[in-house]
């Protein structure tokens, strides 16, 4: 149990020294790419909310159905909880592709051309991202 703990404890450590180097990073590039990455940080944490808490639930799902003996439940579940994540990934992909700036400037309530183009550039990454955490999420339980 004191070993769980520590390797969690070091885990928050070392994110939360990671976020502060990134936004360090981040705020000496200027006003727009702070605005920028903050909007695009929402929308993505919005997105990755649903997929984080599908993951959570399998992973509950697993440990039962793991303790009850019952392997096939388990990979039944994972082909369908894969299936689930990769269609709500392509479905948020779109919804950020043909409504993407849209929703950057509702977030921002801007009309400054730069933070809309720099928040266009975040959102090329964030459909990458989407696609590649739920399929790590999924295999990772």
């Amino acid at each position: 149990m004191l070993s769980l703990g520590l390797s969690l404890t070091l885990m928050s450590v070392a994110v939360s020294l990671g976020s502060v180097i990134f936004s360090r990073s981040i705020n000496s590039l200027g006003k727009q790419v702070i605005s920028a990455h903050t909007a695009g940080r929402k929308i993505l944490g919005f997105f990755m909310t649903t997929l984080s808490c599908l993951s959570t639930a399998f992973s509950t799902f697993t440990s039962q159905n793991f303790g009850a003996s019952k392997i096939d439940r388990i990979k039944e579940a994972l082909k369908k909880i894969i299936l689930i994540e990769l269609g709500l990934s392509v479905f948020y992909i779109l919804v950020i592709f043909i409504f993407g700036k849209n929703i950057f400037v509702l977030i921002t309530n801007t009309s400054d051309e730069e933070i809309i183009i720099i928040g266009s550039c975040l959102f090329n990454s964030i459909e990458y991202e989407l696609n590649c955490f739920s399929k790590r999420k999924s295999y990772r339980h």
